[in-house]
């Protein structure tokens, strides 16, 4: 069982890897939608965070179901591009091939989702990983193709992302193994691809976004509550708080929810095929979290008081009171655990996990 300590450089490291997830789907995006000839974006295409799409009934992993990839890419007349990011992969090699088999959902005439008039059609699938497991993926890939335990119909490739700095930051993007329709950007990928990171922060359209379709780790969105408080105070407030050093901000779900969707939240589409990001139950938790940490009261169901004050570091502390969580959390399953060995006695190997 970790310590704090190890608890907090955990939360830390999925904080991390959560950020540079976002990253590496924004740089997707800013290279596809980027036209090389014309030295611009392109002003039909488009990208997408999170919206849902309709398998058919010859889908050989989930027939007649909504899947949400993490990325859709629609460049008219060009063919679409699904990406799918994967950082967290497990180390065990039967479960990291599970979750890479799962990708085979993809590879279907998906059909439901409609933006500006184009429908998404005749698309490329890429899988984004991390440096630390693209060798690891590939080779899992080339495993699985040879005994035909995965197989892709359309184009596949996977990408590896990592950031470096060379006197400025860069997010880089590389071709491991397989193949685009487009092929001059195939070319370009098939070296590290470095793109600037300022570059991506200023993206009009995604540079903003710091959430997907999956949940943050509970600091990340904590901190970013906190910034839009602090960062929406009237002249009266921010008078008060120099003065007294606190302001009680009444907030709800909803409204908070709203905020943040509009402040960080990713571009939606006519159609309603883009989930509501962050979602409800995300915030919900992440208000709980802070009426736990003594800085917020709960005033109803869904209704709180955020008692902003001048603190030093907050993300710091948000680590480490989640961290503390999670420690009270494994130990009181723990505690559990050898309850239920006294109990049964005969079972007890089985019920601490021993052989």
């Amino acid at each position: 069982m970790m310590d704090l300590t190890e608890a907090v450089e955990a939360l830390r490291i999925d904080c991390d890897d959560y950020m540079r997830t976002v990253r590496a789907l924004q740089a997707m995006a800013n290279e596809f939608l980027w036209d090389d000839s014309a030295r611009g974006f392109s002003t039909t295409g488009r990208a997408y965070f999170g919206a849902s799409l309709d398998t058919s009934a010859q889908n050989r992993i989930s027939p007649n179901r909504k899947v949400t990839p993490d990325l859709i890419i629609m460049r008219p007349p060009d063919c679409s591009i699904l990406a799918e990011a994967k950082i967290g992969l497990p180390g065990k090699e039967a479960h990291r091939r599970e979750r890479i088999r799962e990708i085979q959902k993809y590879d279907d005439n998906l059909s439901g989702f409609e933006a500006d008039g184009c429908k998404f059609r005749d698309h490329d699938i890429s899988l984004l990983v991390s440096l630390a497991h693209a060798n690891a993926v590939r080779d899992d890939l080339a495993a699985m193709e040879k005994v035909g335990e995965i197989k892709f119909e359309r184009r596949f490739s996977l990408i590896r992302f990592f950031m470096t700095e060379e006197r400025k930051t860069w997010f880089v993007l590389e071709l491991v193994s397989g193949s685009l329709s487009n092929g001059k950007k195939m070319e370009k990928l098939r070296r590290p691809l470095q793109i600037d990171m300022e570059h991506l922060i200023r993206n009009r359209s995604f540079g903003h976004v710091k959430f997907y379709d999956a949940e943050p780790p509970l600091p990340l969105l904590m901190t970013e509550i906190h910034k839009l408080v602090l960062s929406s105070l009237t002249r009266e407030q921010e008078f008060r708080l120099r003065e007294t050093n606190q302001v009680d901000i009444p907030m709800t779900v909803d409204e908070m929810r709203a905020r943040i969707a509009d402040s960080c939240g990713p571009m939606s589409s006519s159609a309603g095929r883009t989930p509501d990001i962050p979602k409800a139950h995300w915030v919900k938790k992440a208000l709980e979290s802070f009426t736990g940490l003594g800085w917020a009261t709960r005033k109803g169901r869904e209704a709180y008081t955020y008692h902003l004050k001048r603190r030093r570091d907050p993300f710091t502390q948000f680590l480490k009171w989640c961290a503390q969580q999670q420690c009270k959390s494994a130990e009181e399953r723990e505690r559990r655990r050898q309850k239920e060995a006294q109990k049964l006695p005969l079972f007890k190997k089985e019920i601490l996990g021993g052989g």
